[in-house]
C-alpha cells in the first residue's frame, strides 16, 4: 500500500469531542473529513493570518453554524492536514462553545486580515499557506506538546462500530524517534515532558509483546497511570487482529506485588514500615510517573 498523498491527524481534544458524539452526528462529521483526505473542501473556506503566529489557520465550514479550524504542513513527503478544533454555535443564543486543546492559544490570537473562499483545492494554495511544522520538529513554546493521532479508514471504521465510543483510543502518529524506539529490543529506559506520549508508547510495547506471546506485565507505582494504561490498551486492542489469542497484559501496582510476594492482600504488614513511593523518592515527583514493563 503506497503512502497517502494527504495525512489528516487530530488531537486528543477533538478525539474526545467525536467519541461523545451520537452516531448520526460521527458518520456525518466522517463525510465532510472525506474531503479533507482527499485534499479539497467544498462548503466554504475563510483563510486567516492570525497577530503574533506566523501561522496561516483554516476555517471551514461545516454547516450553516458550525465551523473546523486545521492549519497546513508537509510531513515526510505528504500533506499534513492538522485538525486543530471545532466551533460549534447555537442555534437560539448564537453562543459559540469551542472544543480545541487548551496549550493551543494562539487560535484565540486576533486576526490579522482573512481571505474567503467559496472551495479549496490543496494542491493549487501558495506555499505561505503550509506554516504548520512536521510532528518530527520540537513544537514551539508558544502552545507546548501536543499528541497528534492519526483518523484513517480503519480507525473511523473502529470508532463508528465501537459500543463503548468512551473507551475508544486511536492510534499515536509515531516520529521517527518513537518507531525506533518501538523497534528496539528491551530493556529501554523512556523519559518525557507531560504529554508527550510516554504511557501511550508503553503500551505500544505490550501491543507489540502480544504478536510473539508469553506473557507481559505493566507495573506502576501510580495508580491513575495504572488505569489510564488499562484504557488505552483495551481502547487500541478492540477489532484488532494483533492480538487474537494472545493472552492480556496484567496491569499492576508495585504494592499490590509487594504484598502478593509476602502472602497476599490479607497478610499482616506493619504500616508504619511500609516504604511507598514518597518515602523512596523524597519530594522528587517524577518519579510518580514512573511504569516498567517486564515480557
Amino acid at each position: 500500500m503506497s503512502d497517502p498523498r494527504y495525512l489528516l491527524l487530530v488531537n486528543d481534544a477533538i478525539k474526545t469531542h467525536l467519541a461523545r458524539m451520537p452516531v448520526d452526528r460521527r458518520r456525518q462529521l466522517r463525510e465532510k473529513l472525506e474531503f479533507l483526505e482527499n485534499g479539497i473542501w467544498d462548503a466554504g473556506v475563510r483563510v486567516k493570518k492570525l497577530r503574533g503566529t506566523p501561522r496561516v489557520v483554516f476555517e471551514a465550514r461545516l454547516n450553516r453554524a458550525d465551523r473546523l479550524l486545521f492549519t497546513l504542513g508537509r510531513h515526510r513527503g505528504a500533506t499534513a492536514i492538522y485538525v486543530w478544533g471545532l466551533v460549534e454555535h447555537d442555534a437560539i443564543s448564537s453562543a459559540a462553545r469551542r472544543i480545541e486543546p487548551a496549550n493551543a492559544p494562539f487560535l484565540a490570537f486576533d486576526e490579522l486580515e482573512h481571505e474567503d473562499r467559496a472551495e479549496l483545492a490543496i494542491d493549487d494554495l501558495p506555499p505561505a499557506c503550509f506554516t504548520q511544522e512536521s510532528v518530527e520538529e520540537k513544537v514551539p513554546d508558544d502552545y507546548g506538546p501536543q499528541r497528534w493521532l492519526v483518523f484513517d479508514d480503519e480507525e473511523w471504521g473502529r470508532l463508528l462500530a465501537s459500543p463503548d465510543p468512551s473507551t475508544f483510543e486511536v492510534y499515536l502518529h509515531l516520529t521517527r524517534e518513537q518507531e525506533e524506539l518501538l523497534r528496539a529490543a528491551p530493556p529501554v529506559l523512556l523519559t518525557g515532558t507531560a504529554g508527550s506520549g510516554k504511557t501511550t508508547l508503553s503500551v505500544y510495547y505490550l501491543l507489540r509483546g502480544a504478536r510473539h506471546g508469553g506473557r507481559r506485565l505493566f507495573l506502576t507505582y501510580n495508580p491513575l497511570l495504572k488505569r489510564m494504561a488499562e484504557r488505552i490498551y483495551a481502547g487500541l486492542v478492540e477489532k484488532r487482529v494483533e492480538t487474537d489469542g494472545a493472552e492480556p497484559p496484567r496491569f499492576a501496582l508495585f504494592r499490590e506485588l509487594a504484598l502478593e510476594s509476602a502472602g497476599g492482600p490479607s497478610s499482616r504488614f506493619p504500616p508504619e514500615k511500609e516504604v511507598g513511593l514518597r518515602e523512596f523518592a523524597g519530594d522528587d515527583l517524577y518519579w510518580r510517573q514512573v511504569a516498567v514493563i517486564v515480557f
